[in-house]
This record gives structure tokens, C-alpha cells and sequence, in this order.
């Protein structure tokens, strides 16, 4: 599957703090409020089956069931759409300062916009490049 045709990209936080800071940064970044979500606990509440909603949102169902298990444990989920705007998703929800290729570079600066292809050669480069390969 091609990281451009999974609409929505999922990030997962230990703390209210870490999730609110990534909210900011989305919002920063031009995503809105339709494009935003989280999903989080709070106190002691009975397990909460999380996996076949982000399936029916799009999210592979094994990634799915990962992030189910995460916020089994207690973590935060993040979601957003990211209407092909991989780069501004990746760098709010991971904390990334990503350097462009002068490849990557002319083609933000340029009005076409890459074929899929490309643009996942290079959004696995990026990935490659923080250490994210695990993600794709």
C-alpha cells in the first residue's frame, strides 16, 4: 500500500502535555478542527475497542490493532487527514525538523505537483532520514 493512499496518519503520545504540544503544532500548520482528533483516557475507564474505527477511517488494520494496544496501555492517539500534506502531518505530529532534498525542494516550490511515485520515494527518504523507517 502507498503511504499516499492511507489518508490518515496516526501519532501516539505518553502524556496530555506531548499530545497538546502536537494538537498546537497541527493546528499551527494549517490543519483544522475536521482534520484533528484524539482519542484519549481519562481515569480508570473499562477497555474501549479502538481498532475498527481507525480501520473504517482508513488505517490499515494491523497498524490498527497496534494503536488499539497503545492506548489499551494508556497512551494518547492522534489522528489526522492529511489531505496529501505528508510533510506538514509528519513534521507536527513527530517533532521533526526535516531538510529537504534540492530534489524535494523544487518540487514543493514548483505548482505541479509530484506523481505519487515520487513523492513517496521521497516521504520514505524523509522517513529513512529521522530514523522513521519503521513507519512505512
Amino acid at each position: 500500500m502507498s503511504l499516499l493512499s492511507i489518508p490518515i496518519l496516526v501519532g501516539v503520545y505518553e502524556d496530555e502535555t506531548q499530545a497538546r504540544e502536537t494538537l498546537e503544532k497541527l493546528e499551527e500548520a494549517g490543519f483544522n478542527d475536521q482534520q484533528i482528533g484524539m482519542v484519549m483516557r481519562k481515569g480508570l475507564l473499562m477497555p474501549c475497542q479502538i481498532a475498527d474505527d481507525l480501520v473504517n477511517a482508513g488505517i490499515p488494520e494491523e497498524d490498527a490493532r497496534l494503536y488499539e494496544s497503545e492506548f489499551q496501555a494508556g497512551n494518547i492517539i492522534i489522528l489526522v487527514k492529511h489531505g496529501g500534506r505528508l510533510e506538514a502531518a509528519f513534521k507536527s505530529l513527530y517533532n521533526m525538523t526535516i531538510s529537504l532534498s534540492a530534489t524535494a525542494q523544487k518540487q514543493s516550490e514548483s505548482l505541479d505537483a509530484p506523481s505519487p511515485s515520487e513523492a513517496d520515494e521521497s516521504l520514505w527518504r524523509i522517513l529513512k532520514d529521522a530514523g522513521l523507517e519503521h513507519l512505512l
